[in-house]
């Protein structure tokens, strides 16, 4: 089921510091988040990011965040201090969740991949912003 999500920062008690959180590593991050943190039992949220530009221009890309206690934040983007420096055209970014994973359904951190229905999802969000300009 595909849900527009509101992300919110990082709960307090979800714990960081001894995390390497890699730009454009999203899926990896949102790992480690989940494993680092077992004991909080925090999903793993694949979908997608719809990013609009200036001139409302959108591109769908996939994406994963973290959810808690259905609080959603995404340490990828709010970890990067440079993200307004590297998006200075980008003026609404809206998330689109498709998936919750428990970071365990992962054999290790090289099995991660996007799954297909959120590939699929991506394709054809592209396909729809295309048709419209």
């Amino acid at each position: 089921m595909c849900k527009k999500i509101e992300i919110s920062e990082k709960p307090d008690n979800v714990s960081i510091a001894a995390l390497k959180i890699t730009k454009n590593k999203c899926l990896l991050n949102s790992y480690f988040v989940a494993e680092n943190n077992k004991n909080l039992n925090i999903d793993i949220v694949e979908g997608a990011i719809i990013i609009y530009d200036k001139n409302s221009n959108g591109t769908v890309l996939c994406h994963a965040w973290n959810c808690l206690d259905n609080i959603h934040f995404d340490v990828t983007i709010q970890t990067d201090n440079n993200y307004q420096n590297y998006h200075k055209d980008v003026s609404e970014i809206k998330y689109v969740s498709l998936e919750h994973h428990k970071h365990d359904i992962y054999k290790n951190a090289n099995s991660i991949e996007f799954s297909d229905n959120t590939i699929a999802f991506v394709k054809g969000g592209n396909a729809m912003l295309e048709k419209k300009t």
